[in-house]
């Protein structure tokens, strides 16, 4: 569904993906960004639950591929209905949702057994395998996370039983340190690792190096 030229891995068409990171790091930017350069003849559905559009119009620029929707304070229910009806009248190929902590106002305890959060993600995932599309859910991450070495996330994000792809992103201007990967490259200023935690298919990479484009506010694939 989603270009190999810029993004690590294809994904199957009901999944449910979540992308998670640290407020500041970007998650709204990789979201847009992987729509941007999702392949040329899908249409991709943007739904943002705190931002108004107008905040997100630089985003869309570039594209006529992207519908958008502004939902303020949804609950799970109204979100999924909202779904239902953008599939139903414009069939967009695929859904990104910006972002969970904003359903029923309450923050997410990721990679915790926390039993409203799940029921959240349960029905995002039966409704992606009922539409037969993928949704990609964004979602920030608490300070817990920074208590793990990166490359431990993977054991964490199989915690997501009903998350069919979690990544996590990581980004050097964030954290102002360097980090050296595992086959010895080092992570340099304008780069950003997306850690592929949680995947179906064993053969895909532990992990992608994307770089930021400040002006555009967009995320590319070295």
């Amino acid at each position: 569904m989603l270009s190999e030229n810029q993004f690590p891995i294809d994904v199957e068409p009901n999944s449910l993906l979540v992308i998670g990171g640290r407020p500041g790091m970007g998650i709204t930017a990789l979201g847009l960004s992987w729509i941007l350069n999702a392949e040329e003849k899908r249409k991709g559905h943007f739904i943002s639950l705190y931002a108004t559009l107008e905040s997100l119009e630089r985003g869309f620029t570039e594209t006529k591929r992207i519908s958008k929707s502004f939902v303020e304070q949804s609950t799970t229910l109204q979100l999924v209905e909202h779904i239902v009806q953008i599939n139903a009248a414009n069939s967009p190929d695929y859904f990104v949702i910006d972002s969970l902590e904003y359903i029923g106002r309450e923050k997410p305890k990721f990679f915790h057994q926390d039993k409203k959060y799940q029921k959240q993600l349960r029905h995002l995932r039966a409704l992606a395998q009922a539409m037969n599309k993928p949704i990609l859910l964004l979602t920030t991450l608490d300070h817990s996370i920074e208590e793990y070495d990166p490359f431990t996330y993977h054991r964490l994000a199989h915690r997501e039983k009903y998350a069919d792809y979690v990544f996590i992103l990581y980004r050097w201007e964030y954290y102002q340190e360097p980090l050296l990967l595992e086959d010895g490259t080092r992570l340099e200023k304008n780069q950003s690792l997306l850690i592929i935690g949680k995947s179906p298919n064993e053969k895909d990479p532990n992990y992608s190096i994307l770089t930021y484009d400040p002006r555009n506010r967009l995320f590319k694939k070295n």
